[in-house]
This record gives C-alpha cells, structure tokens and sequence, in this order.
C-alpha cells in the first residue's frame, strides 16, 4: 500500500526529475546559445543540486 509518506516523496521525485529534464534540455542550453553565462553557472549548479537529492530520495523510496 503507498502511504501518504511514501507518496510525497515519489510525488516530490517526479517534480525534480522534471525540473531536471528542463534543466538539462532547455534551461542550460538557451542560456549557453544567448551567451548568458550567470544564469549558466546558476542552471549547472542547480543541477547538481538536483542530481544529488534526486539520488537521496531513491534511496528512501527504494529503501521502504
């Protein structure tokens, strides 16, 4: 059965792997075409951000 705990962090998961998809797919991309190099840095480190508790959270709904 998925409890409400486990549905909000698979629910919080799919919502920064989206954020992540655009990141990578959009985000970074346009802001290297435009030549908009602070918003670049602040997009990649986001990503890794990202990337990191993307991780943490698999981790705990796997680990269930």
């Amino acid at each position: 059965m998925l409890t409400n705990g486990r549905y909000d962090k698979i629910k919080v998961l799919h919502d920064m792997s989206s954020l992540l998809w655009f990141l990578k797919e959009h985000a970074i991309k346009e802001s290297a075409k435009h030549g908009h190099e602070h918003c670049l840095i602040y997009y990649k480190e986001l990503e890794k951000d990202l990337e990191k508790h993307i991780k943490m959270l698999e981790e705990m709904v796997y680990k269930q």
